[in-house]
């Protein structure tokens, strides 16, 4: 019996990703040899987030997605965690750093990215006044 992977390179790339920077900022802000409980409930939230998006391959980056998956309190989180991880990734992990960048360059072509998309501004048209969807 043969398995098929459905999972794309580019989202192997982006688990390894923040799984790197939450490692990475645990151990040099909480200074513990594993990852304490609380950047543990945040990596496994970003990944169940990443196994569980409805995009699929198609997805961009999730910093730059329209689709708002994340709960306000872990997204909050995650986005203070890549912050301070992300300018120091570049020193410690070089080809992790230039990859996540090309994905988020990529990304930034795709289809479901942008603002418009998150509010529906693409959708919208004024006529005289009034305003349809």
């Amino acid at each position: 019996m043969c398995v098929v992977n459905t999972d794309s390179a580019r989202l192997r790339r982006e688990r390894k990703t923040i799984d790197t920077m939450v490692r990475f900022y645990c151990h040099s802000l909480h200074r513990s040899g594993s990852l304490c409980p609380d950047c543990e409930s945040h990596l496994a939230y970003a990944m169940a987030r990443l196994d569980q998006c409805r995009l699929g391959d198609q997805k961009p980056t999730c910093g730059r997605c329209a689709v708002s998956c994340y709960q306000a309190a872990n997204r909050l989180a995650i986005q203070h965690i890549i912050r301070w991880a992300m300018p120091r990734l570049a020193w410690r992990y070089p080809w992790l750093y230039l990859s996540a960048k090309w994905d988020e360059f990529s990304s930034s072509q795709s289809k479901y990215c942008g603002k418009g998309h998150a509010t529906g501004m693409d959708k919208v048209s004024y006529k005289q006044g009034s305003v349809t969807r």
